[in-house]
């Protein structure tokens, strides 16, 4: 496994399902996966992430949903050299071409 997607949710319903649509779309010549870290949502956001198999889901309580706790929980769970961490509110409707902004190898 090259590269994670760590999606880091909190009642992502009104845009998970655009994110996750671009990003298994992306063409890669690399294989990735996308981890989902849900953070004690209330509405839809389960039964979205629930529709892509591809999708790892990873819940924790909304008491340990720190920014920075999520991101270094998502390092520890990936299984890739590399991981990126879209800001999926900016990132909804908004154009992906290119390379990432930010992406760290793990190893």
């Amino acid at each position: 496994m090259n590269a994670t997607v760590a999606l880091l949710t909190l009642n992502a319903d009104p845009w998970l399902r655009e994110l996750l649509d671009g990003v298994v779309r992306q063409k890669t010549d690399f294989e990735y996966e996308i981890l989902l870290i849900d953070s004690g949502s209330t509405d839809k956001t389960l039964e979205v992430a629930a529709e892509y198999p591809d999708v790892r889901l990873h819940q924790i309580a909304n008491s340990d949903s720190d920014t920075a706790k999520t991101r270094n929980l998502a390092a520890e769970l990936s299984k890739a050299d590399y991981m990126v961490v879209p800001d999926a509110r900016r990132g909804a409707g908004a154009r992906t071409t290119g390379s990432p902004r930010c992406c760290g190898r793990l190893t």
